[in-house]
């Protein structure tokens, strides 16, 4: 099977504490995809006062293999 270079797939994985989320995947959009898409966490008031981080893993989606990591940011929340 052929795999044009570059085609991405790309879907990211929203992480905070032990809860976890994941986008749509952007199809033919490149390399310059968007979201707009909204995502709700349940936060406890008392561990609120604290700094937490949310994560974001950037994977391109594979039908025939695992999705490959393409990057990944930090967010400190507090």
């Amino acid at each position: 099977m052929y795999v044009c270079a570059g085609k991405i797939d790309p879907y990211v994985v929203v992480q905070y504490r032990s809860q976890e989320r994941k986008s749509s995947t952007s199809r033919d959009e490149g390399r310059n995809p968007s979201w707009n898409e909204v995502f709700r966490f349940q936060i406890n008031s008392s561990a609120a006062n604290g700094q937490h981080k949310l994560f974001l893993r950037i994977m391109d989606h594979d039908n025939f293999s695992s999705d490959d990591f393409l990057g990944q940011a930090t967010i400190n929340v507090t």
